[in-house]
């Protein structure tokens, strides 16, 4: 089971594109992929409960929390007229830390 939910993080991972728009559409498909990601984590289950295990979920889960809070913040700041040019890297950045961190942790 954990393989198939490896496989769907990676892909999402994959597919988290950064660079096609910089506006309301590209930022809702990252928040869709956050949030599937979100769901995906939970779904884990490890043999190893160990604290790096534990650690290392939990930090992705707050990069993805992050990634989540920089879209509320774009959404209650967004102008038309002025787009920030880093607006769609600052929130994939930890939504590709935390889908990173995950990822870590398919030793397989």
């Amino acid at each position: 089971m954990n393989s198939e939910i490896f496989t769907n993080l990676r892909a999402l991972k994959n597919t988290l594109d950064c660079e096609v728009n910089d506006g309301p559409n590209g930022v809702e498909s990252v928040k869709d992929k956050c949030l599937e990601a979100l769901v995906l984590i939970k779904q884990l289950s490890f043999n190893d409960s160990s604290p790096h295990v534990q650690l290392a979920t939990r930090h992705s889960i707050q990069y993805l929390h992050k990634a989540l809070t920089e879209i509320d913040i774009f959404y209650a700041s967004y102008n038309k007229a002025r787009k920030t040019r880093n607006a769609l890297k600052d929130i994939c950045a930890p939504a590709h830390a935390g889908l990173e961190i995950i990822l870590n942790l398919n030793y397989q």
